[in-house]
């Protein structure tokens, strides 16, 4: 009892106490003590990053899944005239492929979305139903060119349904005055659908073509004005869209959980010809944020 008694006189009134009121001074104490309950707290906060890091590859996980059972975002770059030089203008083997965009490009997109579920998370889909009208300028061709329409898409496994038709902008519109085109795949030059022009079509006046497709897609749809004077609008039942292209529209309406929006500009699409490069961004509808 005793020997208690000293101990506790030893830490009150001792060297105890003295040592105790040193460090309770000391700053280098008081640092330590700080760096250690900074570090403590550290822990709930690597858990929650741990955490939050695990179900944005989830979220990613389900949007690829998504993807590969519906289909992924749409990048419509197109229509424009390729034209390959015959055998006359052939030089050490090799042919001469040229490229001719529309004079006057218009584009109309109804998107309907839809939300998809896999447990907590979710990935947006749609059903596009596009229609492109283009008007090109007559073009002299020689007699072994060979012609064909090309449109670029980048998703071909989401495409459902095409149909093409030429015309004479010139002349009333009819069934007899429209020739069909089929289309079929093709990687090149570009991933996306092409159409041979039938050779009884004058092409050395000025021609239209409209294009109606119908796809299927996730995430984002995306067009590319390839006109030299180019329209597009696009609608959709969303009411939060995110315009993320590099032109923001000119018109747009957001309302009762729709939007509606409408693109005007120039000659886009003759710098992704020249260049060889991607204006997909150019025009975008992003169905996320």
């Amino acid at each position: 009892m005793e020997q208690n008694h000293n101990e506790n006189d030893w830490f009150e009134h001792g060297d105890g106490a003295i040592l105790f009121r040193k460090l309770k001074k000391s700053f280098a104490v008081k640092l330590v003590a700080l760096g250690v309950i900074c570090l403590l707290l550290q822990i709930p906060v690597l858990i929650i990053s741990g955490l939050k890091s695990e179900r944005v590859d989830r979220q990613r996980e389900v949007v690829r899944e998504v993807q590969q059972k519906w289909g992924e975002d749409i990048r419509i770059c197109g229509p424009f005239l390729e034209l390959e030089s015959g055998m006359e203008h052939v030089r050490q083997g090799m042919t001469q492929t040229r490229y001719q965009m529309c004079h006057d490009f218009e584009a109309v997109a109804q998107l309907d979305p839809q939300v998809r579920y896999r447990g907590i998370y979710q990935a947006v889909v749609y059903t596009a139903d596009v229609t492109l009208q283009g008007v090109f300028e007559g073009t002299p061709l020689g007699a072994a060119d060979k012609r064909r329409i090309f449109l670029e898409i980048s998703d071909l496994d989401g495409l459902r349904d095409v149909s093409a038709t030429l015309s004479y902008p010139d002349k009333a519109a009819s069934t007899a005055q429209r020739m069909p085109l089929a289309f079929a795949a093709t990687d090149s030059p570009r991933r996306g659908i092409a159409a041979v022009v039938p050779d009884d079509f004058d092409m050395t006046r000025a021609f239209a073509i409209e294009i109606n497709l119908k796809a299927k897609g996730s995430q984002s749809f995306m067009v590319a004005p390839m006109g030299k004077k180019s329209r597009i609008h696009i609608q959709a039942p969303w009411g939060s869209p995110n315009f993320v292209g590099d032109i923001l529209p000119d018109e747009r309406s957001i309302e009762h959980g729709a939007f509606s929006a409408t693109w005007q500009g120039g000659e886009y699409g003759g710098r992704y010809l020249k260049n060889g490069s991607t204006a997909y961004s150019a025009f975008s509808r992003d169905f996320v944020g």
